[in-house]
């Protein structure tokens, strides 16, 4: 099995981040530079395909939702002590499917999670988005790519638009194909059923301006939800560790102060 590239900074206690789809790790910088977040052991990981992963000579083993997942428990099962993940979006899902085997797994962050589970078609939990098909499509045109920018962040800056089109550019486009086959086709697990039988509190958080998920689908659900309720950060979208990383960063400190406790 190929390695994923990772990068480790701090010591202490450990926090894992993974990125969403069509990211890399680089979506995590300005979040892990944040005071708050200084005494814990910060490590950030790119996908299959991303950032300077391995890019696959067989897309459909590596890239599909359960291929990715497979090569994510790898990284994972390796890290000897307990720690604490942190995803965006598909990395939601992704450490869903593999939850039960993370032994040292101590608590889950979602941010911007679009877990599925056979209670919500896909219409339920993506919005209706002009741009929601960029995901899914290898090379798509200027215009269109800068459309799904500025609907994953809500800051107006050109130069966080343009760090996502890089992060963009910078994955295999054969990533976005076999995603879509794989999400199209049902080749995935009950993740929102896993993350209801789990024995610690999942953080589920949202931008307030999130134009991809609706961000109250998982409130009917029975996933035992930190504070009690989905956690709206004002200001952010989709992409909240990129707009608003100081809330962000002080919310997860907050959270994995309590789950290293347990």
């Amino acid at each position: 099995m190929e390695m994923l590239y990772s990068k480790r900074s701090g010591e202490g206690k450990t926090i894992v981040f993974i990125h969403g789809s069509s990211q890399s790790m680089v979506a995590w910088d300005r979040l892990v530079m944040e005071p708050v977040l200084a005494l814990y052991s910060l490590l950030r990981v790119d996908l299959p395909g991303h950032g300077q992963s391995f890019w696959s000579e067989d897309p459909q083993r590596d890239y599909s939702l359960k291929g990715m997942a497979v090569h994510l428990e790898g990284f994972l099962g390796a890290i000897e002590e307990d720690f604490v993940v942190v995803t965006n979006s598909l990395a939601g899902n992704l450490v869903a499917e593999i939850i039960f085997r993370l032994k040292k797994c101590k608590g889950l962050f979602l941010t911007g999670p679009s877990v599925i589970g056979h209670q919500f078609s896909v219409s339920e939990i993506a919005q209706p988005n002009p741009y929601f098909g960029v995901t899914f499509s290898a090379d798509p045109e200027k215009e269109e790519l800068e459309g799904l920018a500025g609907t994953l962040v809500a800051d107006p800056s050109v130069s966080l638009k343009l760090k996502v089109i890089e992060m963009f550019r910078n994955t295999d486009p054969k990533v976005r194909l076999q995603l879509g086959v794989s999400i199209g086709s049902g080749d995935w697990g009950e993740e929102v059923d896993n993350l209801e039988k789990l024995s610690y509190p999942v953080a589920v958080v949202y931008g307030a301006l999130e134009q991809v998920i609706f961000p109250d689908y998982l409130e009917g659900t029975k996933i035992d939800m930190w504070r009690d309720k989905v956690i709206k950060i004002p200001g952010a979208g989709h992409c909240c560790h990129l707009d608003k990383p100081a809330v962000l960063a002080t919310l997860i400190h907050e959270y994995a102060s309590t789950q290293f406790l347990d």
